[in-house]
């Protein structure tokens, strides 16, 4: 085997072929080489080698044609990326000027290395994704966002309470009230919100 402008060749009875288009003349695809058989050409040697291209000149001048085609391909691929993140870019600037507050909002989000937003709520992470990575966002949507920024205003201005420790008096509102049977027993679970704010 040679490899001539980035392609592999295989030099055989004096001739150079173009090798398998699948598995490059080696007769098995996988990440190891070892446990898959090339469905395309079936490990056999007609198959394996490919098209036959001619001594070393010829194989020169096939993988520069080769290679050209490939750097349209690669251009062309690319310049379609870019028209569609320009598309993205427009509209999430359209958003940026429509919601500037929701927008703001949504990009001041941490996001770690893996991608994951810094929080807890779906639906956030959900918005951010629809508005920052495909630029779309409807009124009912946005609408739904305001809420919940307003939600976490009015969550950040309440007054912080103390966090009691061991037993006390506590009086409040019952938010739920549940059975719970286990191999112990049955128990009685409540959630009180206490009137100093906290559950």
């Amino acid at each position: 085997n040679e490899g001539i402008e980035g392609y592999n060749y295989i030099f055989h009875n004096g001739k150079y072929y173009a090798g398998c288009r699948r598995c490059g003349g080696t007769g098995q695809h996988s990440f190891n080489g070892f446990d898959s058989i090339c469905y395309a050409c079936g490990g056999v040697l007609a198959g394996r080698l490919g098209r036959k291209v001619g001594d070393r000149d010829a194989a020169v001048k096939h993988a520069k044609t080769r290679a050209k085609a490939r750097a349209g391909r690669t251009a062309a691929a690319e310049a379609k990326r870019l028209e569609r993140v320009a598309k993205r870019d427009a509209k999430v600037d359209a958003l940026r000027r429509k919601y500037p507050e929701v927008m703001a909002y949504l990009e001041s989000l941490e996001v770690d290395e893996w991608g994951n937003v810094a929080t807890r709520n779906p639906f956030v992470t959900s918005m951010r994704d629809k508005a920052l990575n495909e630029g779309f966002m409807t009124e009912p949507m946005a609408a739904a966002m305001v809420r919940v920024i307003d939600k976490e205003k009015a969550e950040a201005a309440r007054p912080k309470t103390e966090v009691i420790e061991g037993r006390g008096v506590i009086t409040g509102t019952i938010v739920s009230a549940k059975s719970v049977e286990t191999q112990w027993g049955l128990s009685q679970k409540v959630t009180i919100a206490d009137d100093r704010g906290f559950r």
